[in-house]
């Protein structure tokens, strides 16, 4: 059987809580832990609960710089904690102020899970108004396209390649039938197709118009 070494095998920290029941009194040996946590939680209580004036976690095997842990103390209703770099922070209340502060953080609790419901409520409005729109659009697209009952003059020149003048003569000739509709001129779809059928038939070796009386000259 091997030895074991007893000065190489590693050291645990104790934390020793120290308590001060007297503002002008002695600090006493409270108890010892291998656990900083729990040594710094049982230092806590007794100045949460009033019990003692001051306590202080301390490691009793450390240099001087080291030593103190952490140091509880009561300051009205808060409880202030100085840690071992010598910085000071609130880290609780007791009595009235503790009941103030926990109705302040359940205030804020309520506050901020309606500021999440609302947000949840807007988001879900603006994405069933994005939907809705989705939805239109699809509708409007799948649509067939009706074809026009009838032509307005300019409607029936644009798809001709004629002109508006020149349709009002075929109209006032009477080989154009059109309608009116108050103050509008329309031809219906099917007269202005049978118009196109009777017009005369263009001849290869007509001539365009112009052509012919350039030849002349």
């Amino acid at each position: 059987m091997s030895e074991i070494n007893l000065l190489n095998s590693p050291q645990l920290d104790v934390f020793r809580v120290m308590v001060r029941y007297k503002p002008k009194g002695e600090f006493e040996i409270f108890d010892e832990y291998s656990d900083r946590q729990a040594a710094e939680d049982l230092a806590r209580e007794p100045v949460a609960s009033r019990r003692v004036i001051k306590s202080e976690v301390i490691r009793p095997d450390a240099g001087p710089n080291s030593r103190r842990v952490a140091t509880y103390w009561l300051v009205g209703d808060r409880i202030e904690k100085k840690s071992g770099n010598n910085v000071i922070h609130t880290i609780g209340w007791i009595g009235e102020e503790a009941k103030k502060q926990s109705d302040h953080e359940k205030e804020l609790a309520e506050m901020k899970e309606r500021q999440r419901l609302f947000a949840a409520h807007q988001r879900e409005q603006h994405e069933m108004k994005i939907e809705r729109l989705l939805n239109a659009m699809a509708k409007k697209e799948d649509r067939p396209s009706r074809e026009p009952l009838a032509f307005g003059l300019r409607d029936l020149a644009e798809a001709t390649d004629l002109s508006v003048a020149y349709l009002r003569q075929e109209i006032y000739a009477g080989r154009l039938i059109a309608r009116k509709a108050g103050s509008r001129i329309l031809i219906r779809i099917e007269d202005a197709r049978e118009w196109l059928s009777n017009l005369p038939l263009a001849r290869p070796e007509d001539p365009a118009p112009g052509v012919a009386d350039k030849r002349r000259t």
